[in-house]
């Protein structure tokens, strides 16, 4: 993956789950996004109804600790520049 996602290789790459669970059905719409100039395109979720209670807990945990990570990142860039 690591390759994949470097610039000198590729000019895109697209990532999506081992598991077959995700959409593959935007995958057209998130070229278009690219293609209309935007660096980064990513989907999420729209229901989580079909998931189970632990998925749904553990993906809620992971995005949480996600959005401290980046808050905790952008804090530290505003402090030492």
């Amino acid at each position: 993956m690591r390759i994949a996602y470097s610039k000198e290789h590729f000019d895109a790459a697209i990532s999506i789950d081992a598991d077959l669970q995700d959409d593959i059905e935007v995958i057209n719409k998130m070229i278009e996004k690219y293609c209309a100039g935007y660096e980064i395109v990513y989907g999420i979720h729209s229901s989580w109804k079909t998931d189970s209670f632990f998925k749904r807990s553990t993906a809620q945990g992971f995005r949480a600790l996600c959005a401290f990570v980046v808050r905790m990142l952008y804090m530290i860039m505003l402090i030492f520049g």
